[in-house]
């Protein structure tokens, strides 16, 4: 599996499935009849982590995949597996509506890198459904607090682009300033 590339098996006539990423941080699947399968990185605090440039999931120990999916089997169980070395993440029941929602922890015992999480169930009318998609597994990173006197390298960033825009911006100001005064200011007529 690699990103932006998902495997899915379904065994009904194969509707084209479209994936769509949310602000850079949800993956959406879904079809023209309804089908919807949604998956994130959370982490405790509820935020939801970006994807990277290439369009993977990227998760640390201790975060939750969190997915959702609509127009599935109403009271069937949805399973979520881990590959590599196969680990079941979690069994989800669907509602009556035919919509489920979970977050799935990543424990401390899942290796770091490259793997495929794997999301299977059944369409309303019995049709097996199973997505694959590639997600990266990285160590938690402990955030710091910066001292208020040394900024950080995205502080300094910041800063520089800032500074950087400043002089042109009072160009524009005073070339803005000089155009309209000359507007304003009244013509001789000459004889």
């Amino acid at each position: 599996m690699t990103p932006r590339n998902p495997l899915v098996v379904q065994s009904d006539p194969e509707t084209p499935i479209d994936y769509v990423e949310i602000n850079n941080r949800v993956l959406l699947f879904q079809d023209s009849n309804g089908f919807r399968l949604s998956m994130s990185a959370v982490d405790d605090r509820g935020q939801v982590a970006e994807v990277t440039p290439e369009g993977a999931i990227v998760l640390s120990h201790g975060d939750f995949v969190a997915v959702a999916g609509e127009e599935f089997r109403p009271g069937s169980d949805v399973v979520v597996w881990l590959f590599s070395t196969p680990r079941q993440l979690g069994v989800v029941r669907v509602r009556g509506d035919g919509a489920f929602s979970q977050r799935l922890r990543i424990t401390n015992d899942v290796e770091l890198g490259q793997h495929t999480i794997q999301v299977n169930g059944f369409s309303k009318q019995g049709a097996v459904r199973s997505l694959n998609l590639a997600v990266v597994v990285r160590s938690a990173s402990v955030a710091t607090s910066p001292d208020i006197g040394s900024p950080t390298p995205a502080t300094e960033a910041r800063l520089t682009s800032r500074s950087a825009s400043l002089p042109i911006l009072v160009v524009v100001v005073l070339v803005a300033g000089a155009f309209a005064a000359g507007l304003l200011m009244p013509r001789r007529r000459s004889q």
